[in-house]
């Protein structure tokens, strides 16, 4: 018996005439406002009657392709269309499939589903309205009819954890002494082996129409990551105003490896590396030819940084620093699914403020996450926890399934580690200023990342590689996860107790990259 108020995990299974999305819980039909076909939904149960119930989408599980940005801003008010949060193409299957319907149902016949012919038909919607917030005083867009869908459906953007952003920005200044090419074709590869699926590449025109390198840059100009031939300084040289043959020939990346002092990376060079590797780019936008670049290569599995919806209408994704969660939310809805919010200011707002902004997010087929690179270690779980989605430019990388170095576990003895504390009825006990680390010793790597998983309960201080010396207080009723890379270390950990502190158990897995 369903129960109003009362959450349920559900698929949407049809349409009503009147637009209602129908999906079906504990063999109950729920009718759905701003359905759109194959979805799936957290649902939330508003009216139960006595033949059928209505419920309202409380979270967006799997988006559909089909829907897409609502050009109208009174049309979730107004409630005149109510298809008007669909691409046209799907509009058309829904309704045709109602009146085929209809006509073997009620009219006593058996005719096939006809399949709409709309290949060489273009619509242009143009209206001069202001969305709520303000954003563009007019929107045009282009609607295609019977094009493949922008979302390559083995997508998901559930992230769980980072995309891959560069990571070795910090070897890149002038009194550094760098490694590996940030955002080069070296640092896609290092991308795959790490586990990623996604990674940020910075775009720049050159003097050469047509032609663009991937460098982060600074200030558009080529930054220190780069030398002339004769290891120079490189750094003030405009991108845009240089042509593209003269980047390619006359400069070259630092690094302490003669391997790596190669030219700089082209797109085509980035986004083939990309496709080689079955790493996705989120790649920012420049112009419209651009774009037709990386579609040419990428087809339509790529994150757009920056960019519009008449050039794209795959996933977007932006940065801001939005105030309120009323501008938040309906930036989202202005862009449209599948679009990616990432905050750059989450201190900004309270616990509550934050699962409120995951949730209003999510009700309108979009994603939120931050910039995990601003945030202190500890916020990461949270942050997930309360509903968002992924973490941009962090430390951390994503779990390792089994470590080819070491797979130590500790539940019922702590044999795996070396600790000056005492183990009482299978808890390892420390006291302040007492430790744990691996009992074996791991080799120094080139490359390696750590995955390590403690409950317990009290505060302890984390130290793993470069970016993680942070103290976590828990109390013990789920583990905390943290993981990194290492460059040419040793990939361990010490935990020390800052307060008495009981371990429960823990794993660490270490793998060579």
């Amino acid at each position: 018996m369903l129960k109003k108020n009362e959450i349920y995990r559900t698929a949407v299974s049809g349409f009503t005439s009147e637009g209602l999305g129908v999906c079906r819980v504990d063999g109950c039909a729920v009718f759905v406002p701003n359905a759109a076909p194959d979805e799936e939904y957290d649902l939330r149960i508003t009216h139960v009657g006595r033949h059928a119930a209505y419920g309202r989408i409380e979270r967006i599980l799997t988006a559909s392709p089909d829907r897409c940005t609502r050009l109208c801003p009174d049309a979730k008010r107004c409630g005149g269309c109510d298809f008007w949060h669909l691409r046209y193409p799907a509009e058309c299957r829904i309704k045709a499939q109602r009146v085929t319907d209809a006509l073997n149902r009620i009219g006593g016949q058996n005719l096939p589903l006809v399949a709409l012919t709309t290949a060489a038909v273009t619509a242009t919607i143009t209206t001069s309205a202001q969305t709520a917030s303000g954003l563009a005083p007019a929107v045009e867009q282009r609607i295609r009819m019977n094009t493949s869908s922008a979302v390559n459906a083995n997508w998901t953007f559930r992230f769980g954890g980072p995309y891959y952003s560069h990571l070795f920005i910090d070897k890149i200044y002038a009194k550094s002494d760098p490694i590996i090419p940030c955002q080069s074709v070296f640092d896609v590869q290092i991308a795959a082996r790490l586990g990623f699926k996604f990674i940020e590449a910075n775009v720049h025109a050159t003097a050469t129409p047509g032609k663009y390198i991937v460098m982060h840059g600074v200030r558009g100009c080529l930054g220190d990551q780069v030398t002339d031939l004769d290891g120079n300084s490189a750094a003030d040289v405009v991108i845009r105003q240089t042509p593209f043959d003269t980047l390619m020939s006359k400069y070259r990346y630092r690094s302490r490896y003669a391997k790596y002092r190669t030219h700089i990376t082209s797109m085509e060079e980035f986004l083939l590396e990309c496709r080689r590797n079955n790493i996705a780019p989120m790649i920012s936008h420049v112009d419209e030819e651009q774009v037709r670049i990386i579609r040419s290569i990428m087809g339509e599995n790529f994150i757009l940084y920056w960019g519009t919806r008449e050039e794209f209408s795959g996933p977007i994704l932006e940065y801001h620093t939005y105030k309120s969660i009323r501008q938040i939310v309906d930036r989202c809805k202005y862009m449209g699914a599948p679009y990616l919010y990432c905050m750059g200011n989450v201190r900004d707002f309270t616990d509550e403020q934050l699962r409120t902004i995951a949730r209003e997010v999510h009700n309108v087929g979009c994603y939120v996450g931050y910039a995990g690179c601003y945030e202190p270690p500890q916020n990461n779980q949270k942050l997930l926890d309360m509903g968002f989605d992924f973490s941009a430019s962090g430390w951390d990388i994503n779990e390792i399934d089994n470590g080819n170095l070491c797979n130590l576990t500790a539940d019922l003895r702590f044999d795996d580690f070396r600790t000056d504390g005492t183990e009482r009825e299978a808890v390892l006990c420390l006291d302040a200023g007492q430790s744990v680390a691996p009992g074996v010793e791991l080799p120094s790597e080139f490359l390696s990342g750590g995955s390590l998983h403690v409950r317990f309960e009290g505060k302890i201080r984390v130290e793993m590689g470069d970016y993680i010396h942070t103290e976590f207080a828990s109390d013990g009723e789920r583990s905390m996860w943290w993981s990194s890379y290492f460059i040419e270390q040793a990939p361990t950990f010490r935990i020390t107790a800052v307060e008495p502190t009981r371990i429960i158990n823990m794993t660490y897995k270490a793998s060579k990259m």
